[in-house]
């Protein structure tokens, strides 16, 4: 009987631990941390942007048809007074809205935006001196503002990291433009003016930077050149000398306007389609 029992030992040390195995554990469950999602800009998105506008504009005037016609500027062909030249600054602010979508593939960021703002960049000058030998002399003046701009543009980016979207952006530009000029010599009859206001269509081109401060709102900073068909005409067919108007001579002076600047502008973006929320998944 002692030797059965003493035989038993060594089978008990051995089960010990298996049973051991079996026992519920005591420790407690890791706290499970869901992982973040993926971040990606796919989407669309609307927003706005504000910023500041300013280029160097020129207006030239340029000289009558008519080298023969008798009015007070017609003298001035033979002598190169005219055409005058007035070189001046356009600045002011500019603001509105934008929509877009975007399709990330990887690092590479494909993109449409269309924005419109009002603005009022603009500027003026004058010229007091148009020399005219054996005349008084006269003056001019002229004025361009934009009004409003809208672009259409294709964007191209790439993300270093994966929040940060840096792009390079081009297309369509097209706004609205106010200009006026003004001609006149002093202890004469002959003056001249004009105003004009239109809608032309030109390219920009541009780049820009755009941090997500979350997965659904974006902030930006962007500059872009416009130029909206680069140069205009204003043709002033009623600038008379009153004196001879009995006599029907009509002296016709045309103004040429530059018409492009550039812009730097801010933005807050909301996307619609923000990254979901990865999947939980806990293995026990």
């Amino acid at each position: 009987m002692r030797k059965l029992l003493l035989s038993g030992v060594p089978l008990v040390a051995l089960a010990g631990p298996a049973f051991a195995a079996d026992l519920p554990s005591t420790k407690e469950a890791p706290v499970f941390v869901a992982p973040s999602p993926i971040f990606h800009w796919t989407g669309f998105y609307v927003g706005a942007n504000a910023g500041y506008g300013w280029g160097p504009a020129k207006a030239r005037l340029q000289l009558p048809p008519d080298p023969g016609s008798q009015g007070f500027f017609g003298p001035a062909l033979a002598t190169g007074a005219l055409p005058a030249t007035l070189n001046f600054n356009r600045s002011g602010f500019i603001g509105g809205g934008q929509i877009g979508y975007n399709y990330q593939i990887n690092s590479v960021v494909l993109g449409l935006e269309a924005d419109i703002q009002g603005a009022d960049v603009g500027g003026s000058s004058a010229l007091t001196t148009i020399n005219i030998p054996g005349f008084v002399a006269g003056n001019y003046s002229a004025r361009s503002t934009l009004e409003w701009l809208g672009t259409v543009r294709g964007r191209l980016g790439f993300t270093p990291v994966e929040r940060l979207l840096v792009y390079a952006t081009g297309g369509l530009a097209y706004g609205h433009s106010k200009r006026f000029y003004s001609a006149a010599a002093p202890m004469s009859n002959d003056f001249f003016s004009s105003s004009r206001s239109s809608t032309n269509v030109g390219w920009t081109l541009g780049a820009g930077v755009e941090w997500a401060v979350n997965n659904n709102w974006s902030i930006k900073a962007e500059y872009i050149h416009y130029c909206l068909s680069c140069s205009t005409d204003i043709t002033t067919p009623g600038g008379r000398d009153l004196a001879l108007v009995a006599a029907g001579v009509i002296q016709p002076l045309a103004n040429k306007f530059s018409n492009g600047g550039d812009i730097v502008r801010v933005g807050l973006n909301y996307r619609f389609d923000a990254p979901a929320a990865a999947e939980i998944v806990a293995k026990y």
